[in-house]
């Protein structure tokens, strides 16, 4: 079988590839870093890089590339110590090689996992814990593995004297964690959680920020000299403009920051600028590197602990935010209640009102005494409904979704009653409301106050539209589970565009912005109450032929 159809095998060598090109990468960088070392040893730097990239590579690729960087970080050495001294015998170059190049991978494979399960991975910088987990555990504490195993491996094969292990180890601690703090988080950095438009808005700060910074590290460095210069301590005045970057900009700036200081005081140093001279061999290199480790472990716990109070910041304006529509909310809403309640009450007080003009009319009435208790009758309903709806308003209850409190009705009887109530009410205009029912009865049981509210703003609804003597009929009958009622006028009817919006939020919203009369308000009352039941509601109409609502609900809800 050939290699292009077989999945295994190029799986295989793709994964060869990838770690030929880490060991490549990882030791590429580890060469150049070794001969751009200071004056102290040939075998540390000032910043070594190649920790930080070694990390990122077992982070994002997983451990198995262990394999890449310890191949990669023997050949480098091996290489360097050939260049570096010929004379050596093969098997000491082999030695050292190794011994460091294990160091190498116990130290990135112990990065790496910190990096995971401690520092909370890409977002090592939003949160003061995992920044304070980044440098302590992350940078230092996987550093001191490397610094403890190659130098050692030097002394062994007597490529360095006992006497200079202690400080080789120091330079070297110090040289992986910086490279740790500024190039491992420059490559694992959260890129994701950047603002670039707030970026984009400040971009003359941000311009003018590079300027300062360009001047401040070339002085620091050296480059821009002057008498007055020499006697000032010039390497602490990027500190200022590291807080700036860090407090202004975040974890972009803080990385912008470090990263520029570090290239310009390393390749400074190269190029003989140093930013700490001093008299002693190395000690120039050394007091450069504990510098640029302090800078870079302060930097990022401070951007840590920023980042963390401007997430909890956010936060609370969110939440803020939040509070402020919810009120708005909230009041919107008790308006819309107090709207409905006043246009429910409208219903019970018309009906005591009318049926008390017509008890104080001896003309109607007379000395009548059925009529007078069929009027008390109603004027004590009325009453009671408006009672029942103001109470629910003071007990914070939503009037446009009362909770169903079903009970057993016979549903001919209640429509009957609706249209006998309303016929008194309309009684000075001579209305008429006809109940039309093919059942004797019809069993079922519903919340019988929501019922009424709903066929009695019906019938108020379609009593304002109809002319003196008019009909007005309520339609009843039965299907299956269900009760169909339906409530017929003679009105004007509506338009087929006005019918889809009859029974929601927005038209009611233009009734409270428009005219109090206007209709819209009891629909949408109307159409919540029949939705709470478990119905639904139509409507036919043709304009200037009056209109029907047709409601359909459980013969039994509940």
């Amino acid at each position: 079988m050939s290699m292009p159809g077989n999945p295994r095998l190029q799986s295989w060598m793709r994964a060869v590839w990838l770690q030929f090109l880490a060991a490549i990468a990882f030791g590429g960088v580890s060469f150049l870093s070794l001969n751009l070392a200071g004056l102290m040893e040939r075998h540390v730097s000032a910043v070594w890089p190649a920790s930080g990239l070694a990390m990122a590579i077992l982070y994002f690729y997983g451990r198995r590339f262990w394999v890449a960087i310890f191949v990669g970080a023997t050949l480098s050495n091996w290489s360097t110590s050939w260049l570096e001294f010929p004379e050596l015998p093969l098997w000491r170059m082999a030695v050292s090689a190794l011994g460091i190049a294990s160091g190498a991978v116990l130290e990135s494979m112990t990065a790496a996992w910190f990096l995971k399960h401690r520092a909370g991975g890409q977002d090592f910088c939003l949160s003061a814990a995992h920044a304070t987990a980044f440098v302590l555990l992350v940078s230092l504490v996987s550093a001191s593995i490397s610094a403890l195993i190659g130098p050692t491996a030097l002394w062994f094969v007597e490529t360095i004297p006992p006497e200079s292990w202690g400080m080789v180890a120091l330079t070297w601690f110090v040289g992986d964690a910086t490279g740790i703090l500024v190039f491992g988080a420059a490559l694992v950095f959260p890129w994701r959680s950047l603002d670039f438009a707030l970026l984009r808005g400040r971009w003359l700060e941000i311009s003018f920020f590079f300027l300062v910074l360009a001047l401040v590290a070339g002085t620091m460095t050296g480059m821009y000299q002057s008498p007055l210069m020499n006697e000032w301590p010039r390497a602490y005045m990027i500190l200022p403009v590291i807080l700036w970057a860090v407090f202004r900009f975040n974890h972009v700036g803080t990385l912008a920051s470090l990263v520029f200081v570090t290239l310009l005081s390393v390749g400074g140093s190269v190029f003989g600028h140093e930013v700490f001279p001093s008299e002693q061999p190395g000690y120039a290199l050394f007091f450069l590197q504990m510098f640029l480790l302090i800078v870079s472990a302060v930097a990022w716990t401070v951007c840590g602990k920023v980042n963390e109070l401007q997430i909890l910041t956010n936060r609370l304006e969110h939440i803020v935010t939040s509070r402020v529509i919810a009120q708005g909310e909230a009041l919107r809403r008790r308006e819309e209640r107090l709207s409905i309640l006043a246009h429910d009450l409208q219903v019970p007080l018309i009906g005591i009102r009318n049926m008390v003009q017509l008890l104080l009319d001896p003309r109607r009435v007379g000395d009548d005494p059925e009529k007078s208790r069929q009027l008390l009758g109603v004027i004590s309903q009325a009453s009671e409904q408006a009672r029942a709806l103001a109470g629910r308003l003071l007990a914070g209850q939503e009037i446009e979704h009362p909770q169903p409190r079903p009970e057993p009705v016979d549903w001919v009887e209640l429509v009957r009653g609706v249209a006998r109530r309303a016929s008194l009410l309309e009684v000075s205009r001579e209305l008429r409301f006809v109940t039309e029912s093919d059942e004797p009865r019809i069993e079922g049981s519903v919340d019988s106050t929501v019922v009424l509210q709903v066929l009695e703003n019906l019938c108020h609804n379609a009593a304002k539209v109809s002319a003196h003597g008019g009909t007005i009929r309520l339609g009843l009958r039965s299907e299956g589970a269900a009760v169909i009622i339906s409530v017929s006028d003679q009105g004007p009817g509506f338009r087929s565009e006005e019918i889809p919006a009859l029974f929601t939020r927005t038209r009611f919203r233009q009734r409270i912005r428009t005219l109090p009369e206007s209709t819209g308000l009891g629909l949408f009352i109307v159409g919540n109450a029949v939705r709470d039941l478990g119905g639904t509601i139509t409507c036919t109409s043709e304009e200037g032929r009056g209109a029907t609502f047709i409601i359909r609900l459980p013969q039994k809800a509940g």
